[in-house]
């Protein structure tokens, strides 16, 4: 299943979508990676207008699951959190190299 977010850069930066990227996958329940299988199947991307997500092993019966997930709140602490898992990956010289 694919899925695209409208997340447009901010002040002329994808510093914050990217943020975001990071944060909506975030698992707000340990119980979702087996639906999800989060770790390194899912892909993400973001460009200057759209962040997208591949979720090549998702079950259909877990779409709905899915959304209600993605459509959640995003919290201070998992924000806090994800600053940190990016800085760390914008901080990898070979992130550039893609």
């Amino acid at each position: 299943m694919k899925l695209i977010l409208p997340t447009p850069w901010y002040r002329n930066s994808k510093y914050v979508p990217h943020l975001i990227e990071h944060c909506v996958l975030h698992p707000k329940d340990l119980s979702l990676q087996d639906c999800f299988l989060y770790a390194s199947d899912i892909d993400a991307s973001t460009n200057g207008v759209f962040t997208g997500y591949h979720f090549p092993y998702l079950k259909e019966e877990n779409i709905e699951i899915l959304i209600d997930s993605l459509l959640q709140k995003i919290s201070p602490e998992v924000i806090d959190y994800e600053k940190f898992v990016l800085e760390d990956e914008l901080d990898d010289i070979s992130y550039a190299r893609g």
